[in-house]
């Protein structure tokens, strides 16, 4: 009889045996104290597989060398019981040591660690009270801390009541370009300050897309204009929807089809005089030539093109396929158009619509009077 189980669970009538619940019974066993101290090597040959002892790595080793003697028949189950439940819970007993070849995390924590080592290295600002988050690059990180310096220049919006100017500026050129895109519409007044380079020029007022043309005719401008020409964006109000037209691809039929398909006409409506602006009919979404007494419909933007050369332009004979594609960067035909071509003074006036329709415009001899008048710098 044990003096550590319960009287219940004893086994002293022989003819209880089979009620016994043995796996409840060895999981009391393993709760002993006296389990400490016990010899556990003839215990594992009664029907231990030295193969999968060898195959799970764990090993005893702490144990004295005494043997346990005999084990008696009926005791058999027990210590079967015994040795399947203790095979599940020996890698949290004290007396093993655990040998593997492959370290495994055994909690979430560590596991987290192991992420952690494995990630790249980040380069976080020492600056005082900054909280941006760690950089992926030294010159990441450069780069970032210019905007605590306050000896580094600053590039101020031009836009005209705009609060991003002199220490409120953008320490890099492309986050001001981000941000005369994101901020301003092209209707938003801009006033050139290049006075360094040209007298003639500075204190000029434009729309935005025009003073994006006025940048680009100048080999003393910045780039923070040039990339805002590539953009167009929908016409009704708070839309984030916009398009930037690469060189391979200049197609604007996306920014048409958006406008039809994600507006309902009540919505259009409300907005057709801003999105005839734009060069386009508020209720079919086609385009309309802004130049024709009689306003001429069209289904896509190639076949406005070669409308307009059919029957706006006026300076020597171009001869144009009903198949060309005049959408591409820098077509062969705006080559062929002279800087003296006539322009008459309808075009003139729809210049801007025509330009939000037709990127290329800006190759046609419509915009002498904004290109940048420009001095060698001394």
């Amino acid at each position: 009889m044990s003096d550590y189980v319960d009287s219940g669970m004893q086994i002293a009538p022989l003819e209880d045996v089979d009620s016994i619940d043995w796996a409840a019974l060895a999981e009391k066993i393993l709760l002993e104290p006296w389990l400490e101290d016990f010899d556990s090597t003839g215990y594992y040959e009664l029907g231990r597989d030295p193969g999968a002892e060898a195959a799970s790595g764990v090993r005893c080793e702490k144990f004295p060398s005494a043997s346990i003697g005999q084990v008696p028949s009926t005791s058999i189950g027990i210590l079967q019981a015994e040795r399947l439940s203790n095979e599940r819970t020996l890698a949290s007993t004290s007396p093993i040591v655990v040998s593997s070849k492959i370290s495994q995390p055994t909690s979430v924590y560590e596991d987290d660690e192991l992420k952690s080592s494995t990630n790249k290295p980040t380069f976080k600002c020492d600056f005082r009270g900054c909280k941006s988050k760690p950089c992926a690059t030294a010159g990441d990180l450069r780069r970032h801390k210019r905007k605590h310096d306050d000896t580094k220049e600053r590039y101020s919006c031009m836009a005209h009541d705009c609060p991003r100017k002199g220490k409120n500026g953008f320490y890099r050129e492309d986050k001001l370009t981000d941000h005369i895109i994101a901020a301003h519409d092209n209707d938003t007044l801009f006033t050139c300050p290049d006075q360094h380079y040209s007298s003639n020029c500075s204190g000029k007022v434009y729309s935005r897309d025009i003073m994006a043309l006025h940048y680009q005719a100048s080999v003393w401008g910045r780039n923070c204009m040039t990339k805002v020409n590539g953009y167009r964006d929908c016409p009704l109000p708070k839309c984030p929807y916009r398009i930037y037209l690469a060189r391979r691809d200049r197609s604007l039929d996306p920014l048409q089809r958006h406008l039809v398909e994600h507006h309902d006409s009540k919505g259009r409506a409300n907005f057709a005089g801003r999105i005839l602006g734009r060069g386009y009919d508020a209720m079919t979404g086609e385009i309309v030539c802004p130049v024709c007494l009689e306003k001429a419909n069209f289904s896509d933007h190639s076949k406005f093109y070669h409308h307009f050369f059919e029957a706006h332009y006026q300076g020597p004979p171009i001869e144009i396929e009903a198949t060309t594609t005049i959408s591409s960067y820098r077509d062969p035909v705006w080559s062929l158009i002279l800087p003296g071509t006539f322009v008459s003074g309808e075009v003139r006036q729809c210049r801007r619509t025509i330009l939000s329709l037709w990127p290329d415009f800006k190759f046609y001899p419509v915009w002498d009077d904004v290109e940048h008048s420009y001095t060698s710098p001394s």
